[in-house]
């Protein structure tokens, strides 16, 4: 049995989807007869051409359609709202192949209320009539799949999102200065940095009333557009001088920042399985989350972190961190890790994503 994953390949911005297929095909291949990766798109078409020996959208159709293996391939399609990947799931269906979906959160209902007519039009005429030729459509955990839009009686399953085993830390932080830091993308609307700032400025206010010294916060992503927006809000809540805004963070500096940072903090709109969040609990990072992460019910279960939205705001989750005690927030690093390890380690999703593949489609 073989895996073929078709997804556009990100170099130039940091893309959650592109790190879980080059995490998760290496250790497929231990399973698998064969795992494969075709590009339908890119945005560096040199980049790609000398990793996966891409050369545009018509070769790489070119290339499924001539396809000849005789070994039954279950073929994963990432990303539904592109035009690229409905034509790539409709000529594999007409080959009578296996078709999987990972929407990775595009079909959430919230991730429509940006560009609302538009988007619905598009499930309408193109995507939703795609979908039900679809084998079966793969959500990141029951909560994308409660809160996702698709054909009645479309098959799915769960396959999660995970950490590298070797990534995960095996100790707890040694806590010694409270701090916050968000590392990912400045996609103001998405990511909810509009809500983040103006709940800090609440929390600064408070911090300044009652006499007492405020957590850091410390911004990282990619983005031109999106900086210069959050920068605005920045200066519009007169937070210039309070929160540090940096460029994207990676490789070594990523995992550096990571190291020396407490607590991380995500306040989307709407989310899958947001890798940037996992890397961080790995760590040992303190999640400080809304509850449209996808990720509460993890993190109340292992009690290791701040979830926020209904009764909670942020502005509140963080004076909540900032006044926990040391030891506390120690035990609570521990447990982020131990989360991880527990449900998010790509050993164990890989292993039993092999035995539910060859138990439905062998």
């Amino acid at each position: 049995m073989n895996i073929s994953h078709h997804l556009k390949i990100h170099y130039k911005s940091g893309d959650g989807i592109t790190t879980v297929v080059r995490e998760l095909a290496p250790l497929q291949d231990k399973f698998f007869s064969d795992v494969s990766i075709f590009p339908y798109n890119t945005d560096d078409a040199i980049a790609c051409g000398r990793e996966f020996k891409y050369k545009g959208m018509v070769c790489n159709i070119w290339k499924i359609l001539t396809s000849k293996n005789n070994q039954k391939t279950i073929n994963i399609i990432h990303g539904v709202f592109s035009i690229p990947a409905i034509v790539i799931l409709m000529i594999l269906k007409a080959k009578r192949q296996i078709v999987c979906v990972v929407p990775h959160a595009s079909l959430i209902r919230d991730s429509w209320n940006k560009n609302r007519i538009k988007k619905k039009t598009y499930y309408s005429l193109i995507l939703g009539p795609a979908l039900r030729f679809a084998d079966e459509i793969l959500f990141l955990n029951e909560e994308e799949k409660s809160k996702s839009i698709f054909p009645v009686l479309t098959k799915w399953s769960v396959h999660t999102n995970g950490v590298l085993q070797e990534r995960i830390k095996r100790n707890p932080k040694d806590c010694l200065v409270k701090n916050i830091v968000y590392i990912g993308r400045y996609d103001v609307y998405h990511k909810g940095l509009d809500i983040l700032i103006e709940q800090y400025r609440h929390y600064l206010d408070r911090c300044e009333e009652r006499g007492v010294t405020p957590v850091t916060l410390e911004l990282y992503g990619t983005g031109s557009k999106g900086k210069k927006e959050v920068g605005s809000l920045l200066k519009k809540f007169k937070l210039t001088n309070s929160v540090y805004l940096g460029d994207g963070l990676y490789d070594d500096e990523k995992e550096s920042k990571l190291t020396e940072s407490l607590a991380f903090l995500l306040p989307s709109r709407y989310e899958g399985v947001p890798m940037a969040l996992l890397e961080a609990m790995a760590h040992g990072c303190i999640p400080i989350v809304s509850e449209n992460t996808n990720l509460s019910s993890l993190i109340t279960k292992y009690k290791c972190g701040w979830i926020f939205g209904g009764e909670k705001s942020l502005s509140e989750a963080i004076n909540e961190y900032s006044a926990a005690s040391l030891k506390e927030l120690q035990m609570m690093s521990g447990r982020a890790i131990r989360a991880i390890y527990e449900q998010h380690n790509w050993n164990h999703i890989v292993s039993n994503q092999y035995d539910y593949f060859k138990k439905q489609y062998n």
